[in-house]
């Protein structure tokens, strides 16, 4: 036996989490990418589970492997670590000593996790973890003991939060506003400016979209049920040339003055935003600190950020000539 194995950490595999891979499973084209679809949901399930057994909030409705399109277009098997990252969470089956890691999930994750997954398909083995991968096959022996994956997770959450971009507030110095100003902390108390939205909106307007996608959008949206932090999120529709998208902001409570605000938009009439299309985050000065670009097959954007109480920035959505800017203070 290998060493590693002294560590693995067993864990049941539930009915409901085999019938969810078994129906993604069912929506694939041919009899291999249905194993590997079965293969790759179970392992981000499981881990799934654990990590919130540890406290770790996950957001899988935000993960690639939870949208049909990209579960039959790529080989990936990713979880969203609520404000860190994807953790890839791999599997493979009893008897392997090596696991499959594909070259398309060798970048933009925060590490690795290995799941032995019983023929039964009734339980599992957590066998550990790697930081990073360069090959297409990683031996068990060289993995590091699962419980390094919790230690590896809170250091980055750590250094994400100390390094949390602060909001430049000057109340004497005022952008120039082509919006009303929106407050956030008025959310908080159930007070919502015209044109902002509750979620449910989104799902309305995408009525005439297949239906999986409502499904989807309907978990992505969702403010997690797990979560321990709780919040205000509204949408607001914006029409950038042709394209219609959702501006979605989130104000977390907390009884702190630094608010955390969590922004992102998301395509309306089409599957992906276009490339390019860009979403910044101004200051009162009007200087952008945080910028970012939907890339080829990006189903949203998004920017985690905070602020203090009676702070003042902007969001700016930009695409080709149009550029669009909505306003608030917190």
């Amino acid at each position: 036996m290998n060493k590693i194995e002294d560590f693995a950490l067993f864990l049941p595999i539930s009915t409901e989490h085999r019938r969810i891979a078994r129906e993604f499973m069912s929506e694939q084209p041919t009899a291999a990418k249905a194993e590997s679809v079965m293969g790759n949901i179970l392992a981000v399930l499981v881990v799934k589970d654990y990590l919130e057994m540890m406290g770790i909030v996950t957001n899988i409705a935000e993960s690639d492997c939870w949208n049909p399109v990209m579960r039959i277009c790529a080989n990936i098997a990713d979880l969203n670590i609520e404000g860190v990252g994807k953790l890839e969470c791999r599997s493979l089956k009893t008897g392997e000593s090596s696991c499959y890691m594909p070259p398309e999930v060798w970048e933009d994750r925060i590490g690795y996790a290995i799941v032995r997954i019983e023929e039964d398909l009734r339980s599992a083995s957590l066998l550990g973890m790697v930081s990073r991968v360069s090959t297409e096959t990683i031996a068990i022996d060289r993995l590091e003991p699962i419980e390094n994956l919790c230690v590896a997770i809170a250091a980055l959450q750590a250094s994400v939060q100390s390094n949390l971009p602060q909001i430049n507030h000057q109340s004497d110095i005022q952008l120039e506003r082509s919006q009303p100003l929106v407050s956030l902390g008025n959310w908080l108390q159930g007070i919502f400016e015209e044109g902002w939205q509750e979620i449910e909106a989104i799902f309305s307007e995408r009525q005439i979209q297949p239906a999986w996608r409502s499904a989807t959008l309907r978990l992505r949206y969702k403010l997690s049920e797990q979560s321990d932090v709780s919040g205000t999120r509204r949408t607001k529709f914006l029409n950038l040339e042709s394209l219609r998208v959702a501006l979605v902001v989130t104000i977390l409570e907390t009884e702190r003055e630094h608010v955390p605000l969590h922004i992102a938009v998301y395509p309306i009439t089409e599957v992906f935003l276009p490339e390019f299309l860009s979403l910044k985050v101004l200051d009162n000065f009007g200087n952008c600190f945080l910028e970012a670009s939907a890339r080829r097959q990006d189903n949203y954007v998004q920017h985690n950020l905070g602020g203090d109480r009676g702070e003042h920035f902007s969001i700016q959505i930009s695409l080709g000539a149009t550029i669009l800017t909505e306003n608030f203070t917190i």
